[in-house]
């Protein structure tokens, strides 16, 4: 019985997975995420040729 809830468990955490890749919310979060990481490398570079 504890397998088959874990598995159960298992299945909808990956089942949660699947469907935020496929919403249109992780390419928004996706796209945030490039914009900071471009601007966190620029001050990156900034601070580093100082």
């Amino acid at each position: 019985m504890k397998i088959f809830i874990g598995s159960a468990i298992i299945l909808i955490l990956l089942a949660i997975g699947v469907w935020f890749m496929l919403s249109p919310l992780f390419s928004k979060i996706g796209s945030l995420t490039e914009k900071k990481s471009k601007l966190f490398k620029e001050k990156w570079e900034e601070t580093k040729d100082e």
